[in-house]
C-alpha cells in the first residue's frame, strides 16, 4: 500500500522521464528475499542535496532498513541534505520528523506548500523542512526554495505533467 497522497505523486511516465536528468539519482537497498527493499532519490542541487523520497517495502518497514540506509548515505554526502516532512499534524507526520531527528536532522521553522503533483482536485500539502548536519538560515531556505521550485518543481524541465 502506497501511503504517498496522490497529490504528491508524480505519474510513471514524469517519474521514468527523472532518471534522465542529470541532477537526479535512486540509490537502491536490497533485503534477503526481496529484489528492492527500499530506495533514495536525490536531486544534487546547487550546494545542497534534496532527499527528496525514502521508500521502503512495506513488509520491511519498523526492521530498521529506512534508518540504515539513511545512516549510509549520510556517511558518503559532501554537502548539506535537506528534506520535506509534513506538518506535524498526526500521528504519522510526528512519527517521521521524529524518524529523521533521531538520525540527526533538524526541524527548521521555514516551509512552503507543495505544487500538486498530479491534476487531483486535492488541496496541496503544506510541508516543513528539515536539514542535515546543521540548521538552515533564512538565506539558506530562500535559495532551497528557488532550487525546489524550478528543477524539481517545474513541470517543463522535469515533464511532471506527463
Amino acid at each position: 500500500m502506497c501511503v504517498i497522497p496522490p497529490v504528491e505523486r508524480r505519474s510513471y511516465k514524469a517519474a521514468q522521464a527523472l532518471l534522465d536528468l542529470p541532477d537526479y539519482r535512486i540509490y537502491v537497498a536490497s533485503a534477503a528475499g526481496q529484489k528492492i527493499a527500499g530506495f533514495i532519490a536525490e536531486w544534487q542541487l546547487d550546494g545542497l542535496l534534496f532527499l527528496e523520497h525514502l521508500a521502503v517495502q512495506p513488509a520491511l518497514r519498523g526492521s530498521g532498513i529506512g534508518s540504515n540506509m539513511v545512516k549510509r548515505y549520510l556517511d558518503h554526502v559532501d554537502r548539506p541534505v535537506v528534506l520535506e516532512v509534513e506538518e506535524p499534524n498526526s500521528r504519522l507526520a510526528a512519527r517521521r520528523i521524529h524518524f529523521y531527528q533521531k538520525l540527526g536532522f533538524k526541524l527548521s521553522d521555514y516551509g512552503y506548500v507543495q505544487p500538486n503533483m498530479q491534476p487531483v482536485n486535492e488541496e496541496p500539502v503544506a510541508l516543513k523542512i528539515m536539514h542535515y548536519p546543521d540548521g538552515m538560515t533564512e538565506k539558506e531556505f530562500l535559495q532551497f526554495k528557488k532550487l525546489v521550485s524550478e528543477r524539481v518543481y517545474q513541470p517543463k524541465k522535469t515533464g511532471k505533467n506527463g
